[in-house]
């Protein structure tokens, strides 16, 4: 879905889904020839104050100053965080380099999202994110919200 609107798009999932991996990540595509600036989403359990990577929780004031320690200030544009508590990052997230940030006030109640998403069986992660933004993944996300707005109606 970024794909053809970036020109390079970097995944760090499951297991790898390290703080060290996502910094890399982004120290990555910001050494990039030609590149301006670093757009990122990220995507995992959150709670006030804290990211809970794959090697465990990071606070905001950690993800600052590894980020800091990276210096890619100037070159990261956009975080967009969807995991709970999103806004609560937010400072550390800035701080590091970012020059905005977005995130969610409480609970993502992202359920099926999260399900369709990250943990349903796939024969690859690859074939998880095609099945989630266009095949059956999307599908089943479409009738939860389709459902979500009967049942608000």
């Amino acid at each position: 879905i970024c794909e053809p609107h970036y020109r390079t798009v970097r995944s760090v999932n499951g297991a790898a889904a390290t703080l060290a991996a996502f910094v890399g990540a982004l120290t990555e595509c910001a050494t990039l020839p030609g590149v301006q600036a670093v757009d990122a989403i990220l995507n995992m359990h959150g709670s006030p104050d804290v990211l809970h990577f794959a090697d465990g929780p990071v606070t905001s004031e950690a993800m600052r100053l590894t980020l800091q320690g990276a210096n890619l200030a100037g070159r990261l544009r956009l975080l967009y965080n969807t995991s709970c508590f999103g806004d609560s990052h937010a400072s550390g997230l800035q701080k590091g380099g970012f020059d905005a940030v977005i995130g969610s006030r409480q609970v993502n109640c992202n359920s099926v999202t999260e399900y369709v998403d990250h943990h349903r069986r796939a024969r690859s992660e690859d074939h998880r994110r095609e099945a989630a933004w266009f095949g059956q993944g999307a599908q089943f996300k479409q009738r939860a919200w389709d459902e979500l707005v009967q049942l608000t109606a």
